[in-house]
């Protein structure tokens, strides 16, 4: 059982299946077998949030606990073929004890819905109230609950204040600390790690990618976008990552006076594009901590070619990790509210470019 039929999915990265396709899992396997403890233990809590940086695994994790605990009710002596048919039904969610809750799809504009409403809860709360199968977990994901409006999240805390019998909540979730404390109380947590290269190199491979032709410059740029996560590289290497990231820098190295031509032409790229927007935003605020990190002599970080040079040119600024450190908190603000008010995408980086000229200048 699903909710949000429409022709879009919210939970799917673009250029990728979704998770419930991907047959392996990398990275995580220690975070499942916690699980799989938990469960041949007898002391398997009703719900669980698998939390982490966004396109580390999470969601693959999540449809790995779905099979894990699908496969008492569904594989029977046929081992092969009930095996192949319940890996069916999961792919075209038609498990009957499965309800996927996600941003529905909106008939009317032809788009997703910005949040998960009460409406998607209450469909939850109905399922769960469906009489089960002998033996049968129902199980139901929330992917993700960072998308959970007001009304929802509440509506999410009674319904796991009364846990129905033989049920799991697998609630995915990229910052956990934002949602109710309420509700992370009545949870089990699993936090996930980072990838590492050669694990982000994997998935890559996975994903028909085409990566051998890419140069050492490139990977570590790939590298430093991603930061850990196998999602971010494939976005960025779907979306001109690379290039923006460099563009960006282009554009700081002509401090004191930033290329108003260069920030108009990078600016037009996310015009009327949220999406864009969102992925230009990101890699604006990534340089700005990193920059803010590498003048502050940090030794974590291993700068690409042009971060070098431009922490050169930066470091003589007086109390400069300090100035990145309020712009990022001061544009992180401003990116968000630009999302949530329909602000014209285009203006609000252009301007983004000119507010840290004046900072870093001192005006």
């Amino acid at each position: 059982m699903q909710s949000n039929r429409g022709t879009s999915e919210s939970d799917i990265l673009e250029g990728t299946p979704h998770p419930r396709f991907s047959s392996k899992l990398i990275g995580h396997e220690k975070a499942f077998q916690t699980f799989i403890k938990s469960q041949l233990g007898g002391r398997l809590h009703h719900a669980w949030i698998l939390s982490g940086q966004k396109g580390i695994g999470k969601a693959t994790l999540a449809w790995k606990i779905v099979t894990e605990l699908s496969n008492e009710a569904n594989i029977n002596q046929d081992y092969d073929n009930s095996k192949v048919l319940l890996a069916k039904k999961i792919m075209a969610l038609s498990l009957s004890n499965l309800f996927l809750c996600r941003r529905p799809y909106d008939d009317k504009l032809k788009r997703l819905k910005k949040f998960i409403t009460i409406d998607e809860i209450r469909k939850l709360k109905s399922f769960f109230q469906m009489s089960a199968i002998e033996n049968e977990w129902r199980i139901a994901i929330i992917d993700c609950a960072d998308d959970l409006n007001n009304a929802a999240a509440n509506a999410l805390l009674k319904l796991l204040e009364e846990p129905p019998n033989k049920s799991i909540l697998i609630i995915i979730s990229n910052q956990p600390g934002r949602l109710p404390a309420t509700v992370r109380s009545r949870c089990r947590s699993l936090h996930l790690k980072k990838l590492n290269e050669s694990e982000i190199k994997e998935v890559l491979t996975l994903s028909d990618l085409d990566i051998n032709s890419i140069t050492a410059d490139d990977r570590l740029v790939l590298s430093v976008i991603a930061d850990g996560s196998a999602g971010m590289a494939i976005t960025a290497l779907n979306n001109n990552g690379i290039t923006l990231f460099r563009e960006c820098l282009e554009i700081f190295s002509g401090f004191p006076n930033f290329n108003r031509k260069q920030i108009q032409t990078l600016s037009e790229n996310v015009k009327n594009n949220i999406e864009k927007f969102k992925f230009l935003s990101g890699i604006l605020l990534l340089i700005i901590s990193r920059l803010a990190l590498l003048t502050a002599l940090s030794r974590n970080l291993t700068p690409t070619k042009e971060e070098s040079a431009l922490v050169i040119k930066l470091y003589p600024i007086a109390n400069v990790p300090d100035k990145l450190a309020e712009l990022y908190s001061d544009l992180s603000k401003l990116f968000l509210s630009c999302e949530e008010l329909n602000l014209d995408t285009a203006n609000q980086i252009f301007n983004s470019f000119i507010k840290i000229e004046r900072k870093l200048v001192g005006n």
